[in-house]
């Protein structure tokens, strides 16, 4: 059974979600409950959930199968969530069907430098619903805020403007002290070197405010690893998540690896 809450009171809870990855996520959902909810589990366990289609969902606390089983029921229908939580849990959900999904995490290697525009482009921050309703990542962003008002009153982004069009645009999940960030380019300008422009504008726009830039992607995902390497960040590990099927690309091809050759049982 699951009961929704609006604070975690738990401290050695609260000190395990700070061993997690993705800590500007996890803790933006934790202080404001903007971008996701909370959820306590019938063995105190807490679980605490984006509001999106394909979430980030965090565990901490002692599972048990009647955990998993509510956890799973949560997700249902949903269109691709990750879930992290302790290893000694994982054979709990592969008993289930469940699969990995692996990813990189990555931090700032040195300051940020402020790459210099050229005069036909400007970075604006996503503040006016006129340009949040012109951006590549306007539906995402205003389901995970739960409306366009509350992202433009909560979220943080910028958007790279060539004219009247946006180009790239970045974004920061605020929580705990970081900043993960994510950065996505219209298709029709592409490999243009635009992200590393919006990226390096966040970048800055974060130090101002004293919080810690973040990366990550999956670690199949070369386009975001090498942005994120030409802008400085390093890859401190790769951390394992947990989804309803076969994950990322990686784990595809050992699937079919071990399909179509004869392996030892």
């Amino acid at each position: 059974m699951l009961k929704q809450m609006d604070k975690i009171l738990d401290q050695e809870i609260l000190t395990e979600f700070k061993t997690f990855p993705n800590q500007g996520i996890l803790w933006e959902i934790i202080e404001q409950q903007q971008t996701g909810k909370i959820f306590e589990l019938s063995s105190k366990a807490i679980v605490v959930m984006e509001n999106c289609s394909d979430p980030f969902v965090f565990i901490a606390g002692e599972l048990t199968d009647k955990d998993i089983t509510a956890v799973i029921s949560l997700i249902k229908g949903m269109e691709f969530p990750m879930l992290y939580c302790q290893a000694k849990y994982h054979p709990l959900f592969l008993n289930h069907g469940w699969n990995f999904h692996l990813r990189s995490a990555l931090s700032l290697r040195e300051p940020g430098k402020i790459m210099s525009l050229e005069s036909d482009f400007e970075i604006k921050p996503i503040k006016s619903i006129e340009l949040f309703k012109q951006c590549t990542w306007y539906k995402e962003r205003s389901e995970l805020y739960g409306s366009d008002e509350n992202f433009l009153r909560y979220g943080v982004g910028y958007a790279l403007c060539k004219g009247s069009s946006v180009v790239s645009e970045a974004y920061a999940s605020n929580g705990g002290g970081f900043a993960e960030i994510g950065v996505i380019t219209h298709p029709d300008h592409r490999n243009k070197g635009y992200a590393t422009l919006i990226v390096s504008h966040l970048i800055n726009e974060c130090e101002k405010l004293l919080t810690i830039p973040q990366w990550s992607c999956n670690v199949d995902n070369r386009a975001s690893l090498g942005t994120g390497l030409k802008m400085g960040f390093e890859i401190d590990s790769y951390y394992t998540l947990l989804v309803p099927d076969c994950g990322n690309v990686v784990c595809k091809n050992l699937v079919n690896w071990l399909k179509n050759n004869d392996y030892p049982t």
